[in-house]
């Protein structure tokens, strides 16, 4: 089975929180590669429990911009065919209640930092299926 990833998109307001990644050079959303922990071990990827989706979900958006949000509830799941060539990248669009508070941030994976930025005035993102991800959900 390939691997499959998980991106959080948190949205506050007219904001998007990105983290940088120093080994490519630019911006990109929380998340990364689901362990086997977060999978149902006898089902593929379409038939994926949301339960464990959100926990690996949960668990890369707290690895990644070391927040002290637990509670992470889907509000739309994306995906767009033929941008990636993994196993399959899910993003999920969380609404949040507050602004993020920018700052460092110390993963052994090569992010280094977390912060938002508007809507309008977006960093250069590391995959370019994350700006057709964003456009996707600003027209809903």
């Amino acid at each position: 089975m390939k691997p499959v990833f998980v991106c959080i998109i948190r949205r506050f307001e007219n904001n998007v929180l990105l983290v940088r990644n120093i080994q490519r050079g630019a911006w990109e959303f929380p998340g990364g590669k689901l362990e086997p922990s977060d999978l149902i071990p006898e089902h593929g990827f379409q038939n994926l429990h949301i339960y464990n989706l959100l926990k690996g979900a949960r668990r890369e958006y707290i690895e990644e911009t070391e927040s002290t949000e637990k509670e992470i509830q889907e509000l739309g799941k994306y995906k767009i065919k033929g941008l990636y060539s993994d196993g399959g990248t899910l993003f999920i669009l969380i609404d949040a209640k507050h602004s993020f508070l920018e700052r460092t941030v110390r993963f052994d994976e090569g992010i280094d930092y977390a912060k938002e930025f508007d809507f309008e005035n977006l960093p250069e993102l590391s995959f370019p299926a994350d700006k057709a991800i964003l456009s996707e959900i600003l027209k809903k």
